[in-house]
């Protein structure tokens, strides 16, 4: 038993180190394995502590100089660890299943943003030079004069485009880690009745809070106050938006309409483009009236 034992402590470090180093190596060909490094890493500290997660650190970067530059891995490197720092503390000491949820996708975007934002500074890319570039490409494919203005505001909302999918990586994420560690290792209980979830008036007064916080910061620095009012209220329609999937995923579960609930979403995730407006107009309704308390009654 001690022999067994101690071999799983030589082989799992060294099995996460080259699991890990892998989905770098790979991310070049899809950036869904990247994104399951900092899940993959958040139940590893879980396991073994601030400890294992060090030596698992040291490990991937001193691996990873075989193929990388060192200013690339320290930038990936330091992403994928960092990340898994922005799931396993609010797991591991935020009991409240919203507020965990919040607390994750409100990390995880600032890092994404704040990650792609240095990209741009470090290659010395401007809005301007990518929205001149991007007009280059359409107006060889396409016979429309598309205004470089438009394109720039576009490109400008990357950081409301990196909330709407980091909402969906923190949720995916959270109930993974979750599920795992409930089964195997009995320290946190399993995200369930997640579309129970829902915004309430203090939850939307946060987060006003921190979009007023977001906007003295960018005047601090000086920002684009355009860009930033936009994806301000990008990032709080992502948010409503969920809530109001949230409700309707309820919704759908207590419904007896003979289509199973898993073709319902199938539908509802590819035509989702098309579909955001009402998402947020069910948010809204949600938030005001609660539907799912409503119905809860009413049967």
């Amino acid at each position: 038993m001690d022999i067994n034992e101690n071999y799983k402590k030589v082989i799992e470090p060294i099995f996460m180190v080259a699991l890990i180093s892998i989905l770098i190596f790979l991310s070049n060909v899809s950036l869904l394995m990247l994104a399951t490094g900092p899940i993959l890493l958040s139940i590893y500290i879980f396991k073994y502590g601030y400890k294992g997660f060090l030596l698992t650190f040291v490990g991937t970067f001193i691996l990873g100089l075989l193929y990388m530059d060192i200013k690339d891995l320290i930038q990936i490197v330091g992403l994928i660890f960092l990340m898994s720092l922005c799931f396993y503390l609010p797991i591991r000491y935020q009991k409240n299943d919203k507020r965990e949820i919040l607390t994750v996708f409100i990390l995880i975007t600032l890092v994404l943003v704040a990650s792609f934002s240095y990209g741009l500074v470090k290659e010395g890319l401007s809005l301007d030079y990518l929205a001149n570039e991007m007009k280059g490409i359409i107006d060889e494919s396409l016979e429309y004069d598309l205004p470089v203005e438009y394109i720039k505001l576009s490109i400008g909302l990357y950081p409301s485009f990196f909330a709407f999918f980091s909402f969906i990586y923190s949720l995916v994420g959270i109930k993974l880690i979750r599920n795992y560690v409930s089964i195997k290792l009995d320290l946190v209980d399993d995200l369930k009745k997640a579309n129970e979830l829902r915004l309430e008036y203090k939850d939307i007064l946060v987060l006003v809070a921190l979009a007023g916080l977001s906007y003295l910061s960018a005047l601090l620095f000086k920002l684009d106050m355009n860009y930033v009012k936009l994806n301000i209220t990008g990032i709080i329609l992502v948010v409503i938006a969920f809530n109001g999937l949230s409700a309707y995923d309820y919704m759908i579960s207590k419904s007896s309409i003979p289509v199973s609930r898993g073709f319902q979403w199938f539908f509802i995730i590819i035509l989702l483009e098309f579909l955001l407006i009402f998402f947020v107009i069910l948010g809204f309704i949600d938030i005001i009236l609660d539907i799912r308390k409503k119905r809860s009654l009413n049967e």
